[in-house]
């Protein structure tokens, strides 16, 4: 009798292991009773519980969580990715820290900005105007200033001079210049210098030797012209975007040839690569933005002054 009803409950059992299996519940009355961790599987995200059973309760399903990476353990995965290539790659480090600064402010300026270490007398060519606070109008320090160069008129022992020039207006203002080739148009002072049509694109910087016919009704005495276009776009502070600079040739050739002229010739090449970036005259013979030369040979701590604050323009 004793087997018979052992023989019962073994078959009752298997019945119901057959119910959970087939996602039903076993008959109720009955409670589970984990005999070994065997007994335990999964299935889909749920963890059923079975073995014989015993008379109490009602079955049990216990649900168990989907098993997923905990955030910060694929954070700490990407980081450590990450170290590895900076500590890998030659440069990777630089390069990573340079993206991150343009993604997170903007345009970056080229050069460095230069710092106001000298005081004197200044006068910016063009101001903004608007209802903020009147700045000058400025080249953008993000932005190389392209200029091609016509020596097609050059005097004699006028090499090097232009070059020179330019790189000390780079150094002084902390702008790049950005030699864009030699030019055989005659530079042209017809158009006036001030606000421009916004287009697409803008021409280099021209800087040429030029003729006598473009000083006409300038004065006998003007042996250079210089100066930029600038646009204002909508949400933007207006900004130049091209340049003239003339050297008339036939009156710089006799000056190159008298004592200290290749001095005097640099000094009118730097004279008029300042009206380029914005200076104006001065009424101050000791700077070398005043109107007539007097012997001044190179910037004044004003010119000096008025060409770090022209470097410091916005890039919006």
């Amino acid at each position: 009798m004793g087997k018979r009803n052992e023989y019962r409950r073994m078959m009752r059992a298997l019945e119901d292991l057959d119910r959970v299996d087939a996602g039903k519940a076993p008959r109720r009355g009955l409670r589970p009773e984990v005999r070994s961790v065997t007994d335990r599987w999964v299935h889909g995200n749920t963890a059923k519980v079975a073995s014989t059973y015993a008379k109490a309760g009602s079955p049990v399903v216990v649900p168990l969580r989907p098993r997923s990476r905990r955030p910060w353990v694929i954070a700490l995965i990407v980081l450590l990715v990450i170290t590895g290539l900076i500590a890998a790659i030659p440069g990777a480090r630089h390069q990573i820290t340079k993206s991150w600064k343009s993604m997170t402010s903007g345009p970056q300026r080229i050069l460095p900005a230069v710092a106001v270490t000298t005081h004197g007398a200044y006068v910016f060519e063009n101001m903004s105007s608007g209802p903020g606070p009147r700045v000058p109008v400025t080249y953008r320090p993000c932005q190389a200033i392209r200029y091609t160069v016509n020596s097609d008129l050059a005097p004699a022992g006028t090499d090097g001079i232009i070059p020179t020039a330019v790189a000390e207006v780079s150094r002084l203002t902390g702008l790049k210049f950005e030699y864009a080739g030699v030019s055989h148009t005659p530079v042209n002072f017809s158009r006036p210098t001030g606000p421009a049509a916004i287009t697409a694109t803008y021409p280099p910087a021209q800087i040429g030797w030029s003729e006598a016919s473009v000083f006409t009704g300038r004065g006998a005495d003007v042996v250079g012209l210089g100066g930029s276009e600038y646009v204002t776009e909508d949400g933007f502070s207006p900004h130049y975007v091209t340049g003239s600079v003339a050297l008339r040739a036939d009156s710089l050739g006799q000056i190159l040839r008298q004592r200290n002229g290749r001095a005097e010739v640099t000094a009118v090449v730097l004279h008029e690569l300042g009206h380029l970036v914005g200076l104006a005259h001065v009424k101050d013979s000791h700077e070398l933005m005043y109107a007539k030369n007097d012997g001044q040979l190179d910037f004044g701590p004003g010119d000096r002054e008025g060409l770090a604050l022209l470097g410091q323009g916005s890039c919006t």
